[in-house]
């Protein structure tokens, strides 16, 4: 037994169990049901693809449990978030204000950590961040 599952209480069978819950067709599913502009759907749900050719279900998986309201790779270059902005500007901006209203925060409070990236790249990955990560908890707090 590893000194994690021994002393740290790591359930391996667990997090398998997890992981298992984790698909595209639950992501969509999530994305569908948060209200998800058809196009961002569709570029981020494209990008997932790419990564699962690349690397595999399986490490998919572990990728996306990992996330933890950080922003999804894909999306970390401040030219690739720009332009997902720009081609969603108003689907963004709502968001943008949905996400004021709920937590109480301006958009450049909740995106302080991103300040080094102009403001359409920081808006994008914020909402992104945010709406993702909950899709995220959402699948994983339901049964398979």
């Amino acid at each position: 037994m590893s000194f994690w599952a021994e002393r740290k209480g790591f359930d391996q069978q667990k997090y398998q169990e997890e992981l298992d819950k984790i698909t595209i067709e639950k992501i969509e599913k999530g994305m569908e049901a948060d209200g998800f502009s058809e196009n961002v759907k569709k570029e981020l749900l494209s990008l997932f693809e790419e990564r699962i050719r690349q690397q595999g279900l399986g490490e998919f998986k572990m990728y996306i449990y990992n996330l933890h309201f950080m922003v999804p790779q894909e999306i970390e270059d401040e030219k690739t978030a720009t332009k997902l902005y720009e081609n969603n500007e108003a689907w963004f901006e709502k968001e943008i204000s949905n996400l004021e209203n709920e937590l109480q925060l301006s958009y450049e409070k909740q995106s302080e950590d991103l300040e080094p990236m102009n403001v359409k790249a920081r808006k994008a990955q914020l909402v992104i961040r945010h709406r993702f990560s909950s899709i995220i908890l959402d699948i994983l707090s339901n049964p398979v």
